[in-house]
């Protein structure tokens, strides 16, 4: 790839650990970066793009005047998220634990916030720099 996108895939490959451009896969936690984009559209199913939490909270905490109740609600699952990962950190949780409670109470939480993201936004929300395609790639 050539050009000013390509130099900045480049950079995020370095960033991430490889020089290798034809073969990387995997999740790729991010902003609203077009290089992140780019670099999904260039590896096709071999990369997957996750949503940045405290991108996403900025965004809302930002629009919190102009979009009332969805921002409300969107910024009450972050915190319960929140709430929940603190909790993990102050039980100094290990592995197993974290697993067990990311997927019985902070899966159906992403999920929600996925589906109010698609709901109330839909296009909209490339626009607005948000992307909750694969918000919750799992429990890790």
């Amino acid at each position: 790839m050539t050009g000013p996108q390509g130099a900045a895939m480049r950079t995020l490959l370095r960033i991430l650990g490889s020089e290798d451009e034809e073969h990387f896969t995997g999740i790729v936690q991010c902003d609203g970066y077009s290089a992140y984009q780019t670099m999904a559209n260039h590896y096709g199913n071999d990369l997957r793009l996750a949503a940045c939490l405290a991108h996403i909270r900025r965004k809302f905490y930002e629009a919190r005047h102009t979009e009332k109740q969805l921002s409300a609600i969107i910024l009450r699952l972050i915190a319960h998220l929140y709430r929940i990962e603190k909790r993990l950190r102050e039980q100094k949780a290990g592995p197993v634990l974290r697993e067990a409670i990311r997927s019985a109470e902070s899966a159906p939480l992403y999920k929600r916030l996925d589906k109010r993201l698609h709901l109330h936004l839909g296009g909209e929300l490339q626009a607005a720099g948000i992307k909750s395609r694969g918000l919750y790639q799992g429990s890790a």
